[in-house]
């Protein structure tokens, strides 16, 4: 199992390209709309942030998870990601990223949060198999009733098999 340590008291911007007297801001914007649980609400301690079809941000113990990469990241942000986008990443010359680490379907990860005060918070992490829903499909008009997209039954974990 891997494991990667993120501190959340080394705060730095995720773009490389900062203008110079430009603050990091502190938090996200406030949420468009707000979901909890429908049995179980009252114990937030996260939030997510979908940003437009592909972006999500998570923030969490002082941390921020973004799901995609732009050219602006710098080059050693801590990346999760599949094996394929591994290769892409760290494979572009002066211009790789150097902290990518990569999961295969149901491999996990653990990050660690570096915390002086309080007990160990931990993220644990599970490569999961994608597929993407098709524009104009039953699936995407189910999705949009229900807000989630169940997986196929043809993906299964390999314990299953």
């Amino acid at each position: 199992m891997q494991r990667i340590l993120l501190d959340p008291a080394n705060n730095q911007p995720a773009t490389r390209d900062l203008p110079s007297g430009v603050a990091v801001p502190d938090g996200l914007p406030s949420a468009k709309e707000v979901k909890v649980h429908p049995f179980k609400s009252g114990g937030e301690n996260a939030s997510l942030f979908f940003v437009g079809t592909a972006t999500v941000i998570i923030e969490w113990a002082g941390i921020r998870i973004m799901t995609d990469v732009k050219a602006s990241l710098r080059r050693d942000l801590p990346i999760i990601t599949t094996p394929h986008a591994h290769s892409h990443l760290t494979n572009k010359g002066a211009d790789s990223f150097t902290n990518v680490s990569a999961l295969d379907p149901f491999e996990t990860a653990t990050v660690d949060i570096k915390d002086s005060a309080g007990p160990q918070r931990q993220l644990r992490i599970t490569g999961m198999p994608g597929k993407h829903v098709p524009s104009n499909s039953i699936a995407e008009s189910l999705n949009s009733l229900a807000n989630a997209v169940s997986p196929p039954s043809t993906l299964r974990h390999p314990s299953h098999n």
